[in-house]
């Protein structure tokens, strides 16, 4: 009875992250399928907002509004148990109403309406289908991360770590399909989605405009992190960017750094563009402004911290960005950037890849062949069989010591991945 009162297929909640969930909801609609998103994050953060709003999801906010004001209250005081009463009652209605009304639920990094996901049990035992997508590092092995290794702690790597395994193990328990990049999933212990098989969609109507030329001036951009990242500065390496630059004497190629931009005015220096480094130490290929950087027509130069671990995606998700070994990656950006014949074809086919698979309407289809059990066996990764341990995303060499550190004083649970162990135990690992 419940399934015949369904009129909207998909329910998004609850942080839109980059705009990803407005994203998906945009594709859906493209390919005629309804959806509703609730947004708890301020639509100022991201370029594209298409949240909904009702009446009960009014109340919902109005009711977590106070129930967050209330504890501040003094303990006894009657409002902070009077407040979190009736946000307990507005959660209950709007899972009655999502129930009702839904066929698909898709949340952000595992999260729900309540922290233990025992909504998610009540939605499964209705028929809905629950989704997650991890989109950041929240779920890859805190060793593994360069912010950790340097900042290195071995008490706190260990409870950030213990903290990484139960949200895998809740998520696991959970949730109905879990998407995530194989290069974070080591704690997994069920085949997941591979998150890159969904894809990174960007919308902006100016996006697909830019005709490629051959350009008689080289123009090469990099966007540098916030000053107060100083860690994830290390990955990016904006200082060794810009010295390799100013070391080069050529008329023809244009340099510049930026930080701080708003998304309209980076739009505007990509359309003017030829080159995008992203960073020197990636796990994998970039993230977001990669991707908004090939809608543009602009070459991503990434550096790969071991090119191996593209191994582990089908080949024909793996966009055509310039990718380079990390330990390489001045040798090889030399020979993009004196080659304008090369990068002429580097932006075409950035973006023509960009055009047909990154736009919302085929991630809407692939997020359709996803719920619907349609996708190839090669765009499931199994957990146990991964063996790509080379993936730290950071400086190889700054991160060597600390792992050994980690392994000898035992910091670090080994047992679900003997691939990392041995390689480990032989000093191959990196």
């Amino acid at each position: 009875m419940i399934g015949k009162k369904k009129n909207k297929k998909f329910f998004f909640g609850k942080i839109d992250f980059h705009s990803y969930l407005s994203t998906l909801k945009l594709g859906l609609h493209e390919n005629n399928v309804d959806s509703f998103l609730l947004r708890e994050d301020g639509p100022e953060k991201t370029y594209l907002d298409l949240s909904d709003s009702n009446f009960i999801t009014k109340i919902y906010f109005f009711f977590k509004d106070k129930f967050i004001k209330s504890r501040g209250f003094r303990k006894f005081n009657i409002f902070r148990y009077i407040y979190t009463i009736f946000y307990m009652v507005s959660v209950c209605i709007l899972i009655i109403w999502i129930i009702l009304n839904f066929k698909y639920i898709f949340f952000n990094s595992g999260e729900s309406f309540f922290n233990s996901n025992f909504d998610c049990k009540i939605f499964r035992f209705f028929k809905i289908k629950i989704i997650t997508i991890f989109v950041g590092s929240e779920s890859r092995p805190p060793y593994l991360s360069n912010y950790n290794l340097n900042n290195f702690n071995l008490n706190k790597l260990q409870e950030i770590d213990k903290t990484v395994k139960n949200l895998i193990r809740r998520v696991e328990n959970n949730f109905d399909i879990i998407i995530q990049n194989p290069l974070s999933g080591y704690y997994h212990k069920k085949p997941f989605v591979i998150s890159q098989y969904l894809g990174n969609a960007i919308n902006n109507k100016n996006i697909f405009k830019r005709k490629i030329c051959m350009a008689k001036k080289i123009k090469v951009v990099h966007f540098t992190s916030a000053v107060e990242y100083k860690n994830f500065r290390k990955i990016k390496s904006s200082d060794r960017i810009y010295k390799f630059f100013k070391r080069i004497k050529s008329d023809h190629i244009e340099y510049n750094q930026y930080s701080g931009l708003k998304n309209n005015e980076v739009y505007k220096i990509l359309n003017e563009s030829n080159i995008l480094i992203d960073s020197l130490y990636s796990d994998s290929w970039g993230g977001t402004i990669s991707s908004e950087a090939a809608a543009h027509g602009v070459i991503p130069v990434i550096g790969i911290v071991n090119l191996k671990n593209l191994k582990c995606f089908p080949k024909e998700i793996i966009p055509p960005y310039y990718l380079v070994q990390s330990d390489k990656f001045e040798k090889e950006l030399t020979k993009l950037i004196f080659n304008k014949k090369l990068i002429f074809d580097f932006q075409k086919k950035c973006l023509d890849f960009s055009h047909n698979y990154n736009n919302p309407k085929n991630l809407g289809k692939r997020l359709l062949k996803i719920v619907n059990n349609e996708i190839q066996s090669s765009h499931y990764c199994n957990p146990l069989e991964i063996s790509w341990v080379n993936n730290i995303a950071g400086n190889k060499k700054e991160s060597q010591d600390k792992i050994k550190i980690l392994f000898k004083k035992k910091k670090i649970d080994l047992e679900n991945f003997p691939y990392f162990k041995q390689n480990l135990k032989n000093n191959e690992y990196i």
